[in-house]
């Protein structure tokens, strides 16, 4: 039987179309476009141009990285400027990406990588992305970049950045309708309780975030997003052992009956109680029952008490759960199934058995990193 060699240009456009659709969309770009019409006609198709994620971690170096960006900047971003709609772009490199065309119909940035002095920066009035985009752009993620907790020369914290940068988007961004501002580094948490109140409108239908405990919650909830009608909030353990267990009539009372418009609230809420503060120790049955007015929500609850540490562990969330990490999951650990979950941590003052494990297999199918606390 005699070798066949089928040349791309054989193909039929239906049988190309499947084909790169299976490929990253910027893959199939740089190489395949310009190299002849019918496949620039192919390749201008909204499919591969609506969402662009030019993110280096994606490609195999650095080098490798910097030829592609090159050829978008000055080649492809010209030739589909018109068509995209969404941006995933990193922090060393957004000028160069936003800057080599008009966008007409972006919408939407996801910011990667971001330190916190290029986002204080890029977030300013007169900044080339606010005078470019500020009444455009109706989305945005940003992701900052990790690091310690540190005071900078004129005396502000990470977080007091963190909070400048989250304001200052809020304001700028017109139209912004969605916003996430959400991590799971404790020091990317906003603290809004810690700092002077600033006062600002904003249109924003849904947001995303983590603070630091409850109080900075309720910041959030003084009448500045009268738009909202979804809210997702992470309030992590951070200096809270001696603060309140944040139960289901904590959140009607403070929360949900502040927010008329609200649709949807899912949370994860983890409280950390020192056992000698508390007159009455709650049980999870009590947890359970707090949240008997949540009827269009799955509620999951759990309490465990630690005579090692002498601190008690309330975590409450709303399933299905979407966050990437669960942390301090000890024996009594509920069950179910957890698809976002890619780390988990383990902690209790009694060792873990065999039938612990194959239930945290079970629940976790896809987590890559355990932690044992």
């Amino acid at each position: 039987m005699e070798h066949s060699c089928v040349r791309l240009d054989d193909l039929p456009d239906e049988i190309l179309l499947i084909i790169f659709q299976k490929l990253n969309n910027c893959d199939v770009l740089y190489s395949f476009m310009g190299l002849n019409e019918r496949l620039d006609t192919i390749l201008y198709d909204k499919i591969f141009t609506r969402n662009l994620s030019l993110i280096k971690y994606v490609h195999r170096s650095s080098y490798q990285f910097n030829i592609i960006l090159d050829r978008f900047s000055l080649e492809i971003l010209p030739k589909i400027n018109d068509k995209i709609e969404r941006l995933s772009i990193e922090s060393s490199f957004i000028k160069r990406i936003l800057l080599a065309t008009n966008y007409p119909n972006l919408h939407a940035l996801d910011l990667y990588e971001f330190e916190p002095e290029t986002a204080s920066t890029l977030f300013r009035d007169g900044s080339y992305l606010v005078n470019q985009f500020q009444n455009q752009i109706s989305s945005i993620f940003i992701k900052l970049k990790p690091r310690k907790q540190r005071i900078d020369e004129l005396g502000y914290t990470t977080q007091d950045n963190n909070i400048f940068i989250f304001i200052r988007i809020c304001i700028l961004f017109k139209n912004l309708q969605y916003l996430n501002f959400s991590s799971y580094c404790n020091y990317e948490q906003l603290a809004f309780s810690s700092t002077a109140p600033t006062e600002f409108s904003s249109n924003l239908l849904e947001l995303h975030v983590v603070v630091r405990n409850i109080l900075d919650c309720l910041c959030l909830l003084n009448g500045q997003f009268n738009q909202l009608h979804t809210f997702y909030v992470t309030i992590l353990p951070y200096n809270s052992i001696h603060g309140p267990i944040i139960d289901g009539d904590n959140l009607e009372n403070n929360i949900i009956n502040h927010m008329t418009r609200l649709n949807k609230f899912t949370f994860n809420i983890c409280s950390v109680i020192c056992l000698d503060q508390l007159i009455n120790v709650p049980l999870n049955e009590d947890i359970k029952y707090s949240f008997r007015n949540f009827q269009n929500n799955q509620i999951i609850s759990s309490v465990d008490y630690f005579s090692r540490t002498g601190l008690l562990y309330c975590h409450v969330y709303s399933y299905p759960y979407t966050w990437t990490f669960y942390h301090n999951i000890a024996n009594n650990f509920p069950g179910g199934l957890f698809k976002c979950v890619r780390e988990i941590s383990l902690y209790d003052d009694c060792p873990f058995e065999h039938d612990f494990f194959i239930r945290i297999t079970q629940s976790f199918p896809f987590c890559y990193k355990i932690n044992y606390t």
